[in-house]
């Protein structure tokens, strides 16, 4: 996404989907970035012709300035309870999350593995009672 071909392919990927990605998944992430990169272009086009056509006066400005936050706040519901990103406490939470070692459960895996090892042996055992016949 930080280069021309990354964002490129993201918008290809989201225009040319059927549904919607699973919950979860990488693709979904991806989507949702592009949806929000897609309304920040919207809203700084609408920024743009907002301001070209913005009176000098302050006063006769505010109505115009008023009518576009409640345009942003419309389009980006959710940064009001975002608040303000405190980048100290977000590398704390981070530094919580990490130090635990990851806790997968290995014995299912583990357990096919032996099983799978096991009917490779007596395939083998097999194989040779056969040839010595």
């Amino acid at each position: 996404m930080s280069t021309p071909t990354g964002w490129a392919l993201a918008n290809i990927w989201y225009d040319q989907n059927r549904g919607i990605p699973q919950h979860g998944s990488p693709l979904e992430s991806l989507f949702l970035l592009v949806l929000i990169q897609r309304q920040q272009a919207q809203l700084l086009s609408t920024r743009a012709l907002v301001q070209t056509s913005m009176p000098d006066e302050k006063a006769a400005a505010d109505p115009a300035i008023e009518a576009y936050q409640k345009y942003h706040d419309a389009m980006f519901p959710f940064l009001d309870r975002i608040g303000d990103p405190d980048t100290e406490a977000q590398r704390k939470r981070l530094e919580k999350f990490v130090k635990h070692n990851a806790r997968i459960d290995l014995k299912p895996y583990w357990r096919r593995q032996a099983k799978a090892a096991k009917r490779v042996k007596n395939l083998r055992r097999m194989k040779l009672k056969n040839r010595k016949k």
